[in-house]
């Protein structure tokens, strides 16, 4: 005869039992249905138990497998999708912390920043320090020397960093600390990937001024040099290391002109690099207004006067 321990226990694994089945039961449409007993159950359950999972967890996770695409956003399921950020930076202390404060309200939690400084520079560092004690998703790096290759380098470090890391990240983006981000980016970002069913590429759309890009109307094979920017690219980390480490490689015969359009020669890159379908597009997911953190240069331009270099002194940097 069992004692009372034995019986919980043959209880609990029964209950256990239930649960993994309804899991395994789920149809498509998130509804139960009568399913015969798995036959790696045992095996399964075991291990499940070992890595110290909850099966209610796992039953919340089951359906966020089977549910349909359009369902995603409002039953929340793309909160599983893991960004990794990359932001170059060069000396523009203003705009960093009002970019630092922007990525806080980002309404999807699951992402980690990397400020990454072209060079060595202390203050910087001190400042990016600051917030990272405030919010551990945030880290700092600087590269060994200045490159001044309007972030290519930097770009290159941090998803170099992210590529090799435990756990990557699902996607990395490159956000520059000059753009003013919607606070929902990556939750749109999120659900634009998983109806694309999480392409290697997904490119969204950046607003320049009165104007979007890339251009709706252009197809994805049409695109030119200015109609692509690097906040729009939505990356597996593998093959943003891979493509930044393309541009750089590009910089050594051409150097000039990479500087001017580097978000395309990545952009071409993965093209050439990954089959069509693995790049897709979502026109209606807007990240940011570009350079939407600096007020000075729409000021000047509508009052008709030039460049006085007054950023750089305050600290905004090139």
């Amino acid at each position: 005869m069992m004692d009372r321990e034995q019986t919980a226990r043959l209880d609990g694994r029964s209950t256990l039992k239930h649960k993994y089945q309804s899991i395994m039961a789920l149809d498509p449409t998130g509804a139960f249905r009568p399913r015969a007993t798995d036959p790696h159950f045992n095996a399964e359950l075991c291990y499940l138990l070992g890595a110290g999972f909850d099966l209610d967890i796992l039953l919340a996770h089951r359906r966020a497998q089977l549910t349909p695409p359009g369902k995603l956003h409002r039953r929340g399921f793309c909160m599983a999708i893991n960004f990794g950020i990359v932001t170059p930076t060069f000396n523009r202390q203003v705009l960093l912390r009002r970019y630092l404060r922007c990525i806080s309200r980002q309404t999807h939690r699951q992402w980690r920043l990397l400020v990454v400084h072209d060079g060595p520079n202390p203050i910087v560092r001190s400042l990016v320090e600051g917030f990272c004690r405030s919010d551990s998703r945030i880290e700092y790096l600087e590269t060994e020397v200045s490159a001044a290759d309007s972030g290519v380098t930097p770009r290159l470090k941090g998803a170099s960093y992210l590529a090799a890391a435990v756990p990557a990240p699902d996607y990395v983006v490159f956000w520059d600390d000059d753009n003013a981000y919607a606070a929902d980016a990556l939750e749109r970002i999120a659900v634009a990937l998983e109806a694309a069913d999480r392409p290697d590429l997904l490119l969204v759309s950046v607003r320049y001024g009165s104007q979007t890009i890339p251009p709706a109307e252009v197809p994805l094979e049409e695109l030119k040099v200015g109609q692509v920017d690097t906040a729009g690219l939505v990356l597996r980390p593998p093959l943003a290391r891979e493509a930044y480490a393309s541009v750089q490689r590009h910089m050594k015969v051409l150097p000039k002109e990479v500087l001017l359009f580097n978000d395309f020669l990545v952009f071409k890159y993965v093209n050439q690099l990954v089959p069509p379908r693995s790049i897709r597009r979502d026109a209606s997911v807007l990240v940011c207004q570009h350079d939407g953190l600096r007020w000075g240069p729409y000021i000047r331009l509508a009052l008709g006067i030039p460049p006085l270099g007054l950023a750089r002194l305050i600290g905004l940097g090139r």
